[in-house]
């Protein structure tokens, strides 16, 4: 049967009733879902899990896209990976390395006086760190001084993998002060990187130095929820997937790493329980990988 504007030349004169007032996506019928759960890793920690299963993924698979995740973060946003801080002062020979309690830090002026105390004693008589504290819902800004001029100096995890967290920067000349806002956030994003599905690249050119990995090569970028306390939820579902081509092959089994913004492998932990070494879940977590045939 005909339309009934079919086959008219000119202006078809259609009214409002012949505009579609919806439009439906239908799924993929060839499409299949890939599930990562963390608890079901053959080796390895959270942060980079190696899984192995012989029905993977096909060779006939060709898109791929994150469906949704859902994490359980417990990563205390001060920890092994963020809280050693070298300071240089003016007149001494050594520099002075401060190691900040690990806790997770909800109010940024607690956070900031761990840092000063930490200071205080690794420096000892030779000088003394304060600050001038923010005021709850009128500013984020602290300041951070020392009655000698100072300088934070590498090695200091808490700028170099910490700096969202602290707020506090290096600098090349030596300063009475540090003007900072710590957001308290040990990473903004985790980058998720399955490196069998998209090749792992380092990078090195006159422009951007070395890179870990290629941004290309990300299966996706999960920001952090803000809120700051543990334990927390990270979910989200997407209704439009953003899929990927897929080069035509196999796998039975892939490493998947997840990486902090510092470009880091995600903080993750172990301890010795007898001769036996177990991993501490700070992180769990569930991926869909949504696949096309």
């Amino acid at each position: 049967m005909q339309d009934r504007t079919q086959h008219k030349i000119g202006q078809q004169g259609r009214d409002e009733a012949d505009k579609a007032q919806q439009v439906i996506n239908f799924p993929n019928s060839r499409s299949s879902n890939c599930f990562i759960n963390s608890d079901e890793k053959i080796d390895g920690t959270y942060s980079q899990a190696f899984y192995e299963n012989n029905n993977l993924i096909s060779r006939n698979t060709s898109q791929i896209g994150l469906k949704d995740y859902n994490i359980e973060w417990c990563i205390e946003n001060v920890n092994d990976f963020n809280n050693i801080f070298t300071v240089e002062i003016f007149g001494e020979v050594a520099p002075f390395t401060a190691t900040v309690q690990k806790k997770n830090y909800i109010d940024p002026n607690d956070l900031i006086d761990a840092v000063i105390t930490a200071l205080n004693l690794a420096v000892g008589a030779v000088a003394t760190f304060t600050k001038t504290p923010s005021v709850q819902f009128e500013t984020c800004l602290i300041t951070l001084t020392c009655t000698k001029t100072f300088r934070f100096i590498s090695p200091s995890t808490g700028i170099s993998a910490g700096f969202s967290t602290y707020g506090i920067p290096f600098t090349n000349t030596l300063s009475n002060n540090y003007k900072i806002i710590p957001t308290l956030q040990y990473t903004k994003y985790i980058d998720v990187l399955i490196t069998e599905i998209k090749q792992s690249q380092f990078t090195s050119d006159t422009f951007t130095g070395v890179q870990r990995f290629s941004s290309n090569d990300h299966i996706a970028r999960i920001f952090v929820d803000t809120s700051l306390a543990i334990p927390r939820n990270i979910a989200a579902e997407y209704s439009n997937v953003d899929y990927f081509g897929f080069t035509h092959r196999a796998l039975t089994s892939f490493v998947c790493t997840l990486y902090d913004e510092y470009q880091n492998i995600l903080f993750s932990d172990t301890f010795l329980s007898g001769t036996d070494n177990i991993e501490i879940p700070y992180v769990k977590y569930n991926f869909t990988l949504n696949i096309i045939s």
